[in-house]
């Protein structure tokens, strides 16, 4: 399988799922930004079942290419995003076996101001890739491209409104499941903090 996908904020399991199993991954920088999807979007396991984390972004025009989208970090309500999603993941993960184990992986990336939107989920997909241990074929796209001969185009699936895709789901012990039951597909680090170096047999 080769693939081409979205940038995303953390992504789900399903996204590593075909990181890991493709042969070739091209990731778009030049796709126009979609509202509503996890380009700056992601979802984790708090106390009251599924929550979604939002990075603030600057207004642009429509049909603004997603390598251009700014951070909005102007507003008193809004600069303390980052501080804000760091202290949500904390709160939610730090009872799960393997949270303290990365804690110190994850925090530096979560300080500072970020400007970039892109910038700033790469480098947490380039840590992310490094901690499961795999090692994607990755290049990234030099202008829009609509399609491409022999490639999936998963561009359109990566958002809260899309169902799952087909891969199956593999149960693993969750922070909250005696609560909400298992909860399929969040972001990466769900699973990451609850299997550790095992997660990449779930992959």
């Amino acid at each position: 399988m080769k693939a081409i996908l979205p940038i995303v904020y953390i992504g789900n399991i399903e996204y590593y799922t075909i990181l890991n199993r493709a042969e070739e991954v091209i990731l778009d920088r030049h796709e126009n930004f979609r509202k509503q999807s996890f380009r700056n979007r992601t979802e984790i396991y708090g106390g009251f079942g599924k929550h979604s984390l939002t990075i603030p972004i600057k207004k642009h025009p429509n049909h603004t290419p997603i390598h251009k989208i700014e951070v909005f970090n102007e507003s008193r309500l809004l600069s303390g995003w980052l501080k804000t999603h760091w202290k949500s993941i904390e709160t939610v993960y730090r009872s799960s076996p393997y949270f303290e184990y990365y804690e110190d992986e994850f925090f530096p990336i979560f300080t500072g101001e970020k400007k970039n939107l892109i910038e700033f989920n790469l480098e947490l997909q380039s840590k992310i890739i490094e901690l499961l241990q795999i090692e994607p074929k990755i290049t990234f796209t030099e202008s829009y491209i609509s399609q491409k001969e022999d490639f999936t185009d998963y561009r359109k699936e990566f958002n809260p409104k899309t169902k799952s895709l087909s891969f199956p789901d593999s149960p693993y012990n969750q922070v909250f499941e005696d609560k909400y039951g298992f909860i399929p597909n969040l972001f990466i680090l769900d699973l990451l903090f609850n299997e550790g170096p095992n997660s990449i047999s779930f992959l």
